[in-house]
């Protein structure tokens, strides 16, 4: 497999067909309706819309 390093200035991994066929893969939209097809995140992390990750974070912080 070729060297995926940045050592020529350019972005070789872009060009790999393996990363291509797999950022194509994750374009699709799921097997869900359009309804359910809304993820909220933070930090990578799944949230809900009524934001009870911060209101977790935020505990968190107060109690030290």
């Amino acid at each position: 497999m070729p060297s995926l390093n940045n050592t020529s200035g350019s972005n070789n991994w872009e060009n790999d067909p393996d990363w291509l066929e797999f950022l194509e893969h994750a374009d699709k939209p799921g097997p869900w309706s359009e309804e359910h097809d809304k993820i909220y995140t933070i930090g990578g992390l799944s949230n809900d819309k009524s934001g009870s990750f911060m209101k977790f974070q935020n505990k968190i912080n107060k109690n030290g």
